[in-house]
């Protein structure tokens, strides 16, 4: 119950920010998780990338590997907006031309 709970106040917290500021909190967690050797994330990533880019060198697997944590860590704190925003809201951040608008549009 409590981890429910926790789960729900962090994404409460997350819709409060404006967007860039969760986008930085979320790619300099994705940062600390890089920089622990042995953690989940990081160890789970990594393998998937072995086997997708087996040709890769190891440097380059390690800048994908933080690229793709910072990224995560972006995921993670844009959920809180996208569940616990209005849709206007979310949808005025949407630039430039999206494929499939119409479909975007009749769904909200």
């Amino acid at each position: 119950m409590k981890r429910r709970s926790l789960l729900a106040d962090l994404l409460r917290l997350s819709a409060l920010l404006p967007l860039p500021l969760a986008h930085g909190i979320g790619a300099w967690l994705g940062w600390l998780l890089w920089l622990i050797p042995q953690n989940a994330p990081r160890k789970l990533s990594a393998r998937n990338l072995s086997l997708c880019f087996p040709e890769a060198s190891p440097a380059e697997r390690d800048a994908l590997l933080r690229q793709n944590l910072q990224e995560t860590g972006k995921l993670l704190l844009e959920l809180g907006p996208l569940w616990l925003w209005r849709g206007e809201r979310a949808l005025g951040l949407v630039r430039g031309s999206v494929a499939g608008e119409e479909a975007l549009a009749d769904a909200v």
